[in-house]
């Protein structure tokens, strides 16, 4: 995976977010790991408005040469999941970047900047499409509610990442249950796996009593995810995925 995108997907399924019997957190912190070593975070807040789930979140990365420090705002709709509204804001490799995303009937537009060129994009979709924005985690946690409500053994739908303007088909599968070793008390999480065109797939555990994912598994670009507060001290990396022979 290169640099400048961390492919982070999740779909789940359930009938609607307001029909579900858990509250929904009001808060959520995702720590990166690239390569066993600390890669930053980004922080969440959300809340219900009317029929809208809205999310804004901080994020701030950092590996090897690569930056970015971003804030975010995205709003949902609670039933269908369907993105409404994306704007973006920061610093990405020294560069000054920002950017709006919105829904139009069967269309989405955007606006994105770079050092104040802008951008206009646009495009109809037919069937299911979320937004995943690199390392904004909020669109990782819509996905995996978009995952865990299809029922189906395949979900295809399309990611688009708004930034770039790229849409990707992608396809994910319910892999398995498994139970991880979170701290202060096991999860059983729901493991899926989520391939993208032109990616290598990863892997997603997401906890149906927490509602949110508690782990994140990209092997082809050596990096994991942890849900923070689901570990004490320093996350054990390589979490579930074997240690490469030497």
């Amino acid at each position: 995976m290169s640099k400048t995108i961390l492919t982070v997907l999740l779909i789940v399924c359930f009938s609607g977010i307001a029909s579900h019997s858990t509250e929904l957190p009001s808060s959520a912190t995702y720590v990166f790991y690239i390569q066993g070593e600390y890669a930053g975070k980004c922080a969440i807040d959300l809340a219900e408005d009317g029929d809208l789930v809205v999310f804004k979140s901080t994020t701030d990365i950092h590996f090897d040469d690569y930056k970015l420090a971003l804030t975010s705002r995205t709003e949902i709709e609670k039933g269908t999941l369907r993105p409404r509204f994306f704007e973006y804001e920061g610093v990405r490799m020294g560069k000054k970047i920002s950017g709006t995303t919105w829904s139009e009937g069967d269309s989405i537009a955007a606006d994105n900047a770079i050092d104040g060129e802008h951008f206009p994009s646009g495009a109809r979709f037919d069937g299911a499409v979320y937004l995943f924005e690199n390392y904004v985690s909020e669109h990782q946690i819509v996905l995996a509610w978009a995952i865990d409500k299809s029922k189906e053994p395949f979900m295809r739908f399309n990611v688009l990442l708004p930034s770039e303007f790229i849409t990707l088909p992608s396809l994910a599968t319910l892999d398995s249950e498994i139970e991880l070793p979170t701290a202060p008390n096991p999860t059983v999480c729901k493991k899926y796996g989520v391939a993208m065109k032109n990616s290598g797939p990863y892997y997603t555990y997401y906890d149906p009593k927490r509602r949110m994912p508690v782990y994140m598994d990209f092997p082809s670009a050596n990096t994991e995810v942890f849900l923070e507060g689901t570990y004490e001290g320093t996350p054990q990396t390589k979490y579930v995925r074997p240690e490469e022979p030497k």
